[in-house]
């Protein structure tokens, strides 16, 4: 059972994206449940806003980003809770067409 205030360190999540991107070879975000990003495969959204992120809490599902949103902090790609215990911990972002992203995000986020 997971503490009610548990939270990926940001060491924790680095490592995620880093493995994630060596796998799948896109750009991913690991953002944190205040639409944060905590650590990316590019350094660059590290410590900027996910409004994304704040959807997939909202919805408790996987959000597309088309690029023709006027979501803040996107680039187009797939979005998706980190589910343990019934808790989202987090979301993992996949940076690319939704389309090609989707078939890639089953080797991150498995389903339980």
């Amino acid at each position: 059972m997971i503490k009610e205030n548990f939270q990926i360190s940001r060491s924790l999540a680095q490592m995620i994206v880093d493995s994630a991107k060596e796998v799948i070879g896109k750009d991913i975000n690991f953002i944190h449940l205040d639409g944060t990003v905590i650590a990316s495969s590019d350094q660059d959204p590290i410590g900027t806003f996910h409004s994304a992120a704040l959807q997939v809490q909202e919805k408790g599902s996987v959000v597309e980003v088309l690029g023709n949103e006027t979501l803040k902090g996107e680039r187009k790609g797939i979005n998706y809770p980190v589910i343990i215990d019934q808790k989202i911990l987090g979301v993992i972002g996949i940076s690319g067409d939704p389309k090609e992203c989707k078939s890639l995000g089953f080797l991150l986020i498995p389903k339980c």
